[in-house]
């Protein structure tokens, strides 16, 4: 499944790099894995596919600047509160993929 969830206010946007662009998430007990900029547009804003995700880059897209000469990278800017800041994009197996893999052990898939 793919879902697509727009993040309208600041202070949780910033607080989402502490809580999951610098550590794996919730399905690697405390292993650290951080995000990873990627894209054209990662590439266009000079920061290089495949480094990581760090907080000044990350505060300054989200506050509608360049990561790189902060100037403003959109034209109109939607009134306090109603900007979306980003889009959060999740993908997801099927439950019956997720037991599918528990009942088999993961290191039969990969193999």
């Amino acid at each position: 499944m793919f879902t697509v969830v727009a993040q309208k206010n600041l202070p949780d946007a910033k607080r989402y790099f502490e809580e999951h662009l610098i550590r794996n998430d919730y399905y690697a007990a405390e292993e650290i894995h951080p995000g990873q900029w990627i894209g054209l547009g990662a590439e266009r804003l000079g920061l290089a596919a495949g480094q990581e995700v760090g907080c000044k880059p990350f505060e300054a897209l989200c506050e509608n600047q360049h990561p790189q000469t902060i100037e403003r990278l959109t034209l109109r800017q939607n009134e306090k509160d109603n900007r979306r800041v980003f889009y959060d994009f999740t993908c997801s197996a099927p439950k019956s993929v997720s037991i599918f893999a528990v009942t088999l052990n993961d290191a039969c898939l990969s193999g």
